[in-house]
This record gives C-alpha cells, structure tokens and sequence, in this order.
C-alpha cells in the first residue's frame, strides 16, 4: 500500500538558483555610474527567484526559494527568500528599487568577506 503523509506533516521543497557572476566582488556597487548589465542582471534574479516568485506562496506546498552569486573571484552571496524579503521590510523597501536591492547585496557581500 501507498503511505501517505499525515496532514500535520510539513512538507518544504526547496528551489535553489545558483549564478555565476563574472564580476568580482569588489565591482559589485549601487553606484549608478558604475554599474553594468551584470549588476542589472543581478538584480532581475533577486526579483525573479525571491521577492516576486510565483512559487512564494503561504500555501503548505510552498517552495523555499533560495539564491546564491558566485562571483568571479569566489565569493559567494547566499540569499534566503524569507530573510532578504524581511530584510528589506524591516528598511520600509516593500518595493524595493534597483538601488536599494543592489546596496542589500553589497551588505551581504561586506559580511561574507568579513567572516
């Protein structure tokens, strides 16, 4: 016979886009003078796969959605749905602009080169 899980049982998949990113960390910048496509490009995934997914859902099917850059000089940028969305929140960026999304993940990028 079949066994199927009890309805109390939580069930949680797991999306995880990974990018490589052909700049290195240092490039990485908020400054509009300074960007390029890949900063634009960077931003689109953070967008797609976290803050507007189609997949994001209260639901008990949810995915949790799960980002990471791998830059050019190895660095890598791991983002969670639930905390990049709660963090940008917390800064009253509901709907965050370009600008703001690339300075959150020049925060992270501060902290994982200070680890």
């Amino acid at each position: 016979t079949t066994q199927h899980p009890s309805k109390d049982t939580i069930h949680k998949n797991l999306l995880h886009t990974i990018a490589l990113v052909p700049i290195d960390s240092n490039s990485l910048t908020a400054d509009p003078s300074k960007r390029c496509r890949v900063h634009w490009c960077m931003v689109r995934l953070c967008v797609c796969s976290l803050y507007r997914s189609k997949f994001a859902s209260t639901t008990r099917d949810a995915l949790d959605n799960k980002l990471s850059f791998i830059l050019q000089d190895g660095l890598t940028i791991n983002l969670d749905q639930r905390d990049f969305i709660s963090s940008l929140a917390e800064k009253h960026q509901a709907a965050p602009s370009e600008r703001q999304i690339l300075e959150e993940l020049c925060r992270r990028r501060d902290k994982a080169l200070s680890q």
